[in-house]
């Protein structure tokens, strides 16, 4: 049964097309949709000057994903890959749960690729878990 209530932060699962699940992330950002709205000029019949408005190319999603710090390799691997040069394309799907782990939402992307990893800032003084942030950079984003 759908629910109307809020989906709770907390618990991402990044899913990968041929591979499963590999990850459980507890903050995901830059799930978005967007179109570029370009001015279209036009001339009346009056012969006033209107700017009208028109879709123009839709805004490729990059999808930024957050979790502590684990020694799995997945996504270093597939950013390696990248890195090098080979456009390691993947299809997957970052999956919202809620919070006795039934999903909630899904949201797949087409033709993503690991464009950047990085670590939380720490130091000597630092406490806490070490947080490490992916970026999937993709063509397509659809909520499915």
């Amino acid at each position: 049964m759908a629910t109307t209530d809020p989906v709770l932060q907390g618990n991402v699962l990044l899913d990968i097309d041929g591979v499963g699940v590999v990850a459980n992330f507890n903050a995901v950002s830059g799930i978005s949709s967007e179109v570029e709205i370009v001015d279209n000029p036009y001339v009346t019949e009056q012969g006033k000057v209107y700017i009208g408005k028109l879709p123009g190319k839709p805004k490729t999603p990059t999808i930024t994903l957050k979790r502590g710090l684990t020694g799995a390799s997945e996504l270093w691997d597939w950013h390696l890959a990248v890195m090098q040069g080979t456009p390691d394309r993947r299809n997957g799907s970052v999956i919202l749960m809620n919070t006795v782990g039934e999903e909630v939402l899904r949201y797949n992307f087409t033709n993503g690729m690991v464009s950047k990893i990085s670590l939380s800032e720490g130091g000597a003084t630092a406490s806490g878990v070490q947080i490490e942030e992916a970026t999937i950079s993709c063509e397509l984003l659809v909520k499915g």
